[in-house]
């Protein structure tokens, strides 16, 4: 018996959809624009920029005099690793990213060839900085061999080939890697603020939604003093599907619908 008001309810809301206009459709259109009509360039996101790194090989990485004292049990084996970490000059935190290749157990002389990538954010023509700082792992995890050594970005220019720089660390010792700057491709929108698409297409939402709202409270409002309404119906399979249904068929039917900007859902409301 329990499971007879399950059915009623089902046929009631596939009656309801066959007898009825279309559910999940805003009757004024959102403009949005096509998929198949954006092309490559849509996908090249001028404000960030795609930083290669490769860290290479290192040489007579070896600790300074005063660490080889055996009578204090120190000898003067490294075992190196490189921090690789950019920053942003105006706000030194902002964007801030960091990696860390293997350490090299007791090795002068390291070989990593390891790679990493960054996403640079270059808004307002600033790149940053990349920051490379040698560690020592044989002293804890914590102890320098160099100091922060800081290369500019912004003295790099956009290209497919990656440019050698030798980095001296001072007594000798020397760590070579390699760098590109280069155009991101993203599948995704990086940013901080809506997209000039988005937001073009919500101001004719706007006054679509206007128009809604004053024939619905019965006096005129402007589409600047328009509020914008999201609708968002919640996971909960086929009790949530039930209920987002006859919520959409509510709402279309006395006009709500039309004041709607956003109308997203999750899971079973999605049926």
């Amino acid at each position: 018996r329990s499971i007879i008001p399950l059915v009623h309810s089902l046929l009631h809301l596939l009656t309801t959809v066959l007898s009825s206009p279309p559910l999940w459709y805003l009757p004024t259109p959102m403009d949005l624009p096509d998929i198949r009509d954006l092309k490559e360039s849509h996908l090249l996101d001028p404000d960030f920029l795609r930083l290669d790194v490769t860290v290479h090989s290192g040489r007579n990485l070896v600790q300074s005099y005063w660490r080889s004292i055996t009578s204090l049990g120190f000898d003067n084996a490294v075992d190196p690793y490189v921090v690789l970490a950019v920053t942003r000059p105006a706000r030194p935190f902002e964007d801030f990213a960091e990696e860390t290749t293997t350490s090299k157990t007791d090795e002068p002389n390291p070989v990593w060839d390891e790679h990493f990538s960054f996403v640079i954010n270059a808004k307002k023509g600033k790149r940053g900085n990349l920051e490379v700082t040698v560690w020592d792992d044989n002293y804890g995890p914590d102890t320098k061999y160099s100091s922060d050594i800081m290369i500019d970005l912004s003295e790099f220019g956009l290209g497919a080939d990656y440019v050698k720089k030798t980095l001296e660390l001072g007594s000798g010792a020397e760590i070579d890697l390699s760098l590109r700057i280069g155009k991101m491709r993203v599948d995704m929108r990086l940013g901080r603020d809506l997209h000039p698409t988005e937001v073009s297409t919500v101001a004719k939402r706007k006054a679509k939604c206007a128009e809604a709202i004053s024939k619905l409270l019965g006096r005129h409002v402007s589409p600047d003093k328009a509020p914008t309404v999201s609708i968002v119906g919640s996971g909960g399979g086929f009790r949530a599907m039930t209920a987002m249904s006859g919520a959409a068929q509510g709402l279309h039917e006395t006009g709500v619908m039309d004041l709607c900007t956003y109308f997203a859902a999750l899971s079973g409301s999605t049926w």
